[in-house]
């Protein structure tokens, strides 16, 4: 039988964990398990991103997040793809 594993104490204070403050001001990824490119467009079918955009997601500030969040309607209908975002979220 292995043995659990154990936290340290550098893992418990490292910069991985999140304040729950922190976690309401994160904007959630608009990724909806879809993922496939389309290959004329280079475009998500499920989000709407072009594949630079997901790879550059964790690393965005939140501006540039709500930036991004707003465009993908409009590029999706315009490439003749129908948004399909959490509703829950209001980014529809």
């Amino acid at each position: 039988m292995s043995e659990s594993p154990r936290l340290t104490i550098s893992a418990l204070t490292s910069n991985n964990f999140t304040t729950p403050a922190q976690r309401t001001s994160m904007i959630e990824s608009p990724c909806n398990g879809i993922c496939q490119l389309h290959p004329q467009t280079g475009l998500c079918r499920g989000c709407g991103r072009n594949g630079s955009e997901i790879a550059a997601w964790p690393s965005l500030s939140r501006a540039d997040r709500l930036s991004l969040l707003k465009l993908l309607p409009e590029r999706m209908r315009g490439a003749g793809m129908k948004p399909s975002f959490n509703k829950d979220r209001g980014d529809a």
